[in-house]
């Protein structure tokens, strides 16, 4: 091998390792946490959480509440999706959910960044509320890939109080 290809070689190498490092480096800094923060002043029936923010930037927060359903979790049959509103980053604030029930339950928080407004925005949400409205494939997670965050949910609750550890 002449030293010409020889350095070609390693110019290539350290091209495909930056490369790499830029492509995988890209990860989420950091989490949302929700954590039981009581019973709502003189209210048995409503409960209050501390939801918190941990990355670097702005995120814009729904929660819905979840029944335990067969071996897993399910959201409450109804309507118990609410958005939260926008959480600076690296901060916290508290929210109040309404106590389903005296059985298991627990509150699933999501977040995204917020989208920018522009056209190609304009267009992914509309093929979004398409396929919703057509029952196509979910096409969420590619359209919106980078914007939405991994969720955290609540401790399980058992009505107003935190299900004690081990217990079910």
């Amino acid at each position: 091998m002449t030293r010409k290809a020889k350095i070609g070689f390693a110019v290539a190498a350290i091209a495909l390792v930056a490369v790499a490092i830029g492509f995988f480096s890209g990860g989420e800094e950091g989490e949302i946490t929700i954590t039981y923060a009581g019973i709502a002043s003189n209210d048995t029936r409503h409960v209050s959480f501390l939801l918190s923010n941990g990355f670097p930037y702005e995120i814009s927060c729904s929660c819905e509440i979840w029944e335990p359903f067969h071996d897993d979790w399910a959201p409450v049959t109804g309507t118990s999706y609410r958005e939260l509103g926008h959480l600076p980053s690296r901060c916290t604030t508290n929210f109040t959910v309404t106590v389903p029930s005296a059985t298991r339950w627990r509150v699933e928080v999501y977040a995204v960044k917020p989208l920018p407004d522009n056209i190609i925005t304009d267009w992914r949400l509309k093929i979004l509320e398409f396929n919703i409205d057509h029952r196509g494939p979910d096409l969420g997670g590619l359209l919106l890939m980078g914007y939405i965050l991994k969720g955290t949910n609540s401790p399980a609750m058992l009505g107003n109080k935190p299900v004690a550890e081990g217990e079910k």
